[in-house]
């Protein structure tokens, strides 16, 4: 009888003390951060910087400057035909007495004058004159185109042409010296439109510079690759403004070969 009921007291206070034990080992867990949920690991976030990851197994391209943005594209239009250039009258390739119109200036007037082509071969040149007032007198080893209303044996208003071996400058002193016997002189270099670089004598005053010549004279000089081309215009005082500029005009037109 005392065996039982010590038996039923027994009974009772093992449960407490198993109660008690589990009870203190869930406070100890949870003080330690520890749960019954199954611990997950976290994987590393990639890392945004190649070079920085130690696990790459992939060499790591250069980095690269961000391409500037594309403008969108825009329909092409179609392509058109383009005009043919234009080519300026004194640049033309012109067959020996061809003719044609062309538009000066004379003491600031426009002239419309009728040019014709005077092509030499034995001087290996091509000019072009006005055929209305100048008469042209052609030799193997000259041109010359004389105002048709001077004295044909005595011209006062002409333009000459030849060629010399002599190298431009070498013609240039010879001429210079002859001319100052006469003149006093004024040099100067130019480039004729066609013709290129010049060298230009001016014999407009007499030694002295006090008087005006009553005839005036103004050389070109055009290097060549075996000497040069000399044209002197010759014209008087009065025609200083209209024969003198158009001898110009004329040595603008002035091809060589």
């Amino acid at each position: 009888m005392k065996r039982k009921m010590i038996g039923k007291m027994i009974a009772p206070l093992a449960i407490a003390s198993a109660l008690m034990m589990a009870m203190g080992g869930c406070t100890k867990d949870t003080e330690q951060g520890n749960t019954d949920k199954p611990v997950t690991t976290l994987e590393p976030a990639e890392s945004n910087d190649p070079v920085a990851d130690s696990d790459a197994t992939v060499e790591a391209e250069p980095t690269r400057a961000p391409e500037a943005e594309k403008e969108p594209e825009t329909e092409k239009e179609p392509e058109t035909e383009k005009e043919p250039e234009q080519v300026l009258e004194s640049t033309v390739e012109r067959a020996d007495g061809e003719r044609y119109e062309d538009v000066i200036m004379l003491e600031g007037m426009e002239e419309t004058v009728n040019y014709e082509h005077a092509a030499n071969a034995d001087l290996g040149i091509g000019i072009d004159f006005e055929y209305e007032s100048l008469a042209r007198k052609k030799s193997a080893d000259s041109e010359r185109f004389v105002s048709i209303y001077d004295d044909a044996n005595k011209p006062e208003n002409y333009l000459e042409l030849t060629r010399s071996t002599e190298s431009a400058e070498a013609a240039a002193e010879r001429i210079s010296n002859e001319l100052s016997k006469e003149y006093d002189l004024y040099k100067d270099e130019i480039t004729l439109d066609n013709a290129g670089r010049c060298l230009r004598i001016d014999a407009s005053a007499e030694v002295g510079g006090q008087v005006m010549p009553e005839q005036l004279q103004k050389v070109y000089i055009i290097p060549t690759s075996d000497g040069c081309i000399i044209g002197t215009a010759h014209y008087s005082i009065e025609a200083a403004e209209g024969f003198g500029h158009r001898f110009l005009y004329m040595m603008n037109t002035l091809t060589v070969k």
